[in-house]
């Protein structure tokens, strides 16, 4: 059986990014409205409020989100992000974007950590086919073996 190529991809992931802001935003304006709601505070000065607010959370939100990129790297055995190995799952597949599920163990700790990384194509660039690979060789191996707890 073939194995999947050795693949890296910097993701800054910037649309995925800006949606989690995005949606941070919203959450945030519309807890300050019902807040607001309940001390019965005038509607329109609620409102404003809350969508100021809201406005503030997402920016800073997405200020803080950009910040760092993701280097993911398929070296034909392991998985590892940012040096760190971890479990990498394709959970939505959109032909020009991917959705994927990070998760891992923090040193010392028998938890695991999940985080969720989108990138499309443009992004990944000339990577895009070999990524694509591993991820499906890989999904493909995991469905296989039904693959186990990461944590110890």
């Amino acid at each position: 059986m073939r194995h999947a190529p050795a693949v890296t991809v910097l993701c800054r992931s910037q649309g995925w990014r800006r949606f989690q802001s995005l949606v941070f935003g919203l959450a945030a304006t519309v807890f300050v409205a019902w807040a607001l709601s309940h001390l019965q505070v005038v509607a329109p000065v609620s409102w404003l409020a809350a969508c100021g607010l809201g406005g503030v959370c997402a920016g800073l939100m997405g200020w803080w989100r950009d910040r760092a990129a993701t280097l993911l790297v398929w070296d034909g055995a392991q998985w590892t992000v940012n040096g760190q190995v971890m479990r990498v799952e394709l959970m939505l597949d959109m032909a020009g974007a991917l959705l994927i599920r990070l998760s891992g163990c923090q040193p010392g700790h028998a938890t695991t950590t999940v985080s969720w990384l989108g990138l499309s194509q443009g992004e990944a660039g000339p990577a895009w086919h070999g990524l694509r690979v591993a991820l499906y060789a890989q999904h493909r191996r995991a469905v296989d073996n039904s693959a186990g707890p990461l944590c110890p």
